[in-house]
């Protein structure tokens, strides 16, 4: 009886499991034809590990689409469709028109025939269809060793798991052969396609360690996270005796703030990270004394610590007196106009504060 308990329990731990782990992406393979049957070209999707992220919170992953042939057997002419999932949008302009959102041909220069030099007549990508074509070549000349073909960039508005691949049947099936051109390849290489599966995270976690600025865990400082605007996102975490924090349900967006405050009020930090569908680690952020000019104790002193000087010598808003020390520009002593003005010559950079 205790036999089939544990049976039974393991078996439900077995399906709990699996219902959490992503399938991994599966090769779908292509059988050769004719005198190329023998020989493997391969056509692999990879995505980078870094991502980007706009203001509406959309995550930006960047693919590349590689081709490679076994045996040293060169790919004289061949072409693809890709195939991206619902939710995953491809960009459809080259790399000058968007920095952020685009695709482009990393090979070009050398892949396409040009003034003598080159392999291929034909190498172009038409974004409308997603299609990538290849062709032209001489008897013997075509890719053999693993080539970057397209380098493109899917936009992600919602988190979800995404495949992206090239179409494996149907009319617009890969083809690598040995023709001069694409629809003149008799023979055909065995075509493997591997494709790429990313995960993209709607709800994330920021997570870091505080230290003083001789590098040991600070514990009971105050840590807040805040969004480009400056506005806190959630209640504030107060570090361990390790100095860690976590902030837990961020949504992707770009220049979030991480800013400290020692349980002393004395040292401050400030860190910026993007968030762009994964969970990230501040890594390490070192607390430090205000400087001089930081009346904001924002951690860093700009034009706003000018506005904000100007707004208590003009007594509409008054500065705490256990700030005034930061406040004291020209050290004479005691705050006033010239002051402000001392403050907007360093953070204009015509005469930086020694």
């Amino acid at each position: 009886m205790k036999r089939k308990r544990l049976l039974a329990a393991i078996l439900v731990i077995a399906v709990l499991v699996s219902a959490l782990v992503v399938p991994a992406a599966e090769d779908t393979t292509i059988p050769g034809v004719g005198d190329l049957a023998d020989y493997t070209a391969t056509f692999s999707v990879e995505a980078d590990e870094a991502r980007a992220v706009d203001e509406e919170g959309n995550v930006y992953v960047t693919f590349h689409i590689y081709a490679q042939s076994s045996a040293g057997q060169p790919l004289r002419a061949f072409s693809f469709v890709l195939a991206p999932p619902d939710g995953l949008e491809l960009a459809t302009k080259v790399k000058n028109n968007n920095a952020r959102w685009y695709y482009e041909l990393p090979n070009l220069a050398s892949l396409k025939k040009h003034e003598g030099e080159g392999m291929y007549t034909e190498f172009s990508y038409t974004p409308s269809s997603r299609y990538f074509g290849a062709g032209g070549t001489d008897a013997g000349v075509g890719i053999t060793d693993k080539t970057k073909l397209l380098t493109i960039v899917g936009k992600v508005a919602a988190g979800g798991t995404y495949k992206l691949t090239l179409v494996t049947e149907g009319n617009d099936i890969v083809i690598a052969g040995n023709g001069a051109t694409v629809d003149n390849t008799s023979h055909q290489f065995e075509r493997v396609v591997t494709p790429s599966v990313v995960t993209v995270q709607s709800s994330n976690t920021i997570s870091g360690t505080v230290t003083d600025d001789n590098g040991q865990p600070l514990a009971g400082a105050t840590v807040t996270l805040q969004d480009a605007s400056g506005q806190a996102l959630g209640n504030s975490v107060t570090t361990g005796e390790n100095g860690a924090f976590s902030f837990a349900g961020v949504p992707n967006g770009a220049a979030y703030s991480i800013v400290v405050t020692a349980q002393d009020g004395a040292l401050n930090g400030r860190k910026s990270v993007t968030v762009a569908g994964q969970d990230v680690n501040a890594g390490s952020i070192t607390a430090q004394a205000f400087q001089l000019g930081d009346v904001n104790k924002s951690g860093t002193v700009d034009i706003l610590d000018v506005e904000r000087l100007f707004e208590h010598v003009q007594g509409t808003k008054p500065l705490a007196d256990a700030d005034m020390y930061l406040a004291d520009i020209n050290g004479s002593g005691s705050v006033d106009i010239l002051d402000v003005e001392r403050l907007f010559e360093h953070v204009q950079g015509t005469k930086p504060l020694g």
